[in-house]
């Protein structure tokens, strides 16, 4: 369970306060630590089928059964800090498309917060080709086809599990945001962290059952809703400095060393994340067009040619 001054436990509750105080009191939130209710990756379709009422995950635990959340969860090397998501999501369409495809789900796509920069930290040091070669890794999702593009055994486990799982050597390395390797303590059983990072940021989805939501008069949707994009701008501003950027000094003092990827290794990895995107684009039309709201914006932005 991470500590009560967590990012994610902190993140929840400044979301919970600003409904609360948006609606009067007229809303009430009861927050559930991870796996308290259901396990982490049946969040989604326990709020889809009204046994939780809303739900906080990343998007990553849906890409089984909708493809193009391996975009917004984020491809490898794609998201490179909040404003890019920002960009997408608000001003490129990519939220009205989230919001369409989870209404046909039976869920209400309510807003997002950031997942922050994505490491992997391991029980080795990794600067080569061959380092990567049979190694297991903790990922989720569209990580686990990446990591098997580069040799390694991707390891399908829910966070919590991770800390015990690179203890007992059942996986050799894990995957996730770099202020939940600090809130979970994995730097003390795995002491090796990767640069570059793989992602720089990605999205967490905090969605409501839809009948629920539905069931609301209309002046509360607003107020709610109109609460949640404040949230979220809180998020990937203050949020993001005071947590985010934070996290790789405070992993390096709590005994962590960072590693970086040889340059050619670096190149090596760059091409198998391009064979991923072009595979999400390839998924579905939903996932096409996800995916060409991304790459259409790093094009313009310079990001890629």
């Amino acid at each position: 369970m991470p500590p009560p001054d967590s990012k994610l436990v902190v993140g929840i509750a400044n979301l919970i306060e600003r409904i609360n105080e948006a609606t009067n009191g007229q809303v009430e939130i009861t927050p559930y630590s991870a796996g308290a209710l259901v396990p982490p990756p049946e969040i989604f379709k326990s709020v889809k089928g009204g046994i939780i009422e809303m739900g906080h995950t990343i998007t990553g635990y849906h890409v089984g059964f909708m493809p193009f959340c391996a975009v917004l969860d984020g491809l490898p090397l794609s998201w490179q800090q909040p404003s890019d998501i920002v960009e997408c999501m608000w001003e490129r369409g990519l939220e009205d498309l989230v919001r369409e495809e989870y209404a046909k789900q039976g869920v209400y796509f309510l807003t997002w917060g950031i997942s922050g920069p994505i490491s992997l930290l391991s029980k080795k040091p990794l600067r080569t080709e061959a380092d990567f070669q049979g190694i297991k890794i903790r990922g989720w999702g569209g990580w686990n086809p990446f990591f098997a593009k580069l040799g390694a055994s991707p390891v399908d486990m829910p966070l919590v599990e991770a800390y015990t799982a690179l203890a007992m050597g059942t996986v050799d390395a894990a995957l996730t945001g770099s202020t939940a390797h600090l809130d979970m303590k994995h730097y003390e059983v795995a002491k090796y962290g990767m640069l570059p990072y793989l992602l720089g940021d990605g999205v967490q989805d905090i969605t409501i059952n839809l009948d629920t939501w539905n069931a609301l008069p209309d002046d509360l949707k607003t107020k709610i809703q109109s609460a949640a994009v404040d949230f979220t701008k809180w998020s990937t501003t203050y949020y993001y400095q005071t947590y985010d950027l934070a996290a790789y000094d405070q992993l390096k003092e709590a005994g962590l060393e960072w590693v970086e990827v040889d340059p050619e290794t670096q190149s090596w990895i760059r091409a198998k994340a391009m064979e991923l995107w072009d595979g999400a684009a390839a998924k579905d039309p939903v996932s096409a067009r996800a995916v060409k709201i991304m790459t259409d914006y790093f094009r313009e932005a310079g990001y890629i040619k």
